[in-house]
């Protein structure tokens, strides 16, 4: 049997069950747009090759999580932080319609008071503490990545809801991180 630091293990954990979450729970409580085969193979192909990746790196190369220092537990917690945002974002969004309602409604409250997407904010602090919690490129490379494709999309969101609700929509909300983007 091959010794892996545990806290490698707990990082390996911690993204299994975000999988999970994003994979199984989130598309069965919420009702999704319909989407593409292209996009969802290109999801497939980007997860197995990342998931691989990522933990290759947690499985064979990780001998420095076996002592972890104070940058692991900094990561380890914006990781946290990041889920807790990501998931409570979500349930937000997920409570503004009743049964088949299809209306478009104004998220309010926490930091939907500052950015239109705080899920992608979420997720984007969460994969940064991956990153800093397991030093792995995978890791970086999958933080910056998650900002590359979310900050587009967050000011998309935020130019349909400027159209979408001209003067009802506060106009310093931003569109992923608070006060700047």
């Amino acid at each position: 049997v091959t010794y892996r630091p545990l806290f490698a293990c707990l990082l390996a954990s911690l993204w299994t069950l975000h999988y999970l979450h994003r994979a199984i729970l989130y598309p069965c409580l919420r009702s999704m747009s319909p989407s593409t085969l292209p996009v969802v193979l290109s999801a497939i192909l980007f997860n197995t090759i990342n998931g691989s990746l990522a933990g290759y790196e947690l499985g064979a190369l990780s001998p420095h999580l076996k002592h972890p220092g104070p940058g692991c537990y900094a990561g380890l917690s914006l990781f946290l932080l990041g889920a807790a945002l990501n998931v409570s974002a979500d349930n937000t969004l997920r409570k503004l319609r009743k049964g088949n309602d299809k209306s478009h409604y104004t998220p309010r409250g926490g930091l939907f008071e500052y950015v239109v997407c705080p899920h992608y904010l979420g997720e984007c602090i969460e994969w940064s503490g991956f990153a800093l919690a397991s030093g792995t490129y995978s890791g970086a490379a999958f933080a910056w990545w998650t900002f590359a494709n979310l900050q587009p999309r967050s000011l998309s969101h935020l130019h349909w809801y400027r159209s979408k609700f001209k003067e009802d929509f506060p106009s310093n909300r931003k569109a992923l991180i608070p006060f700047l983007i």
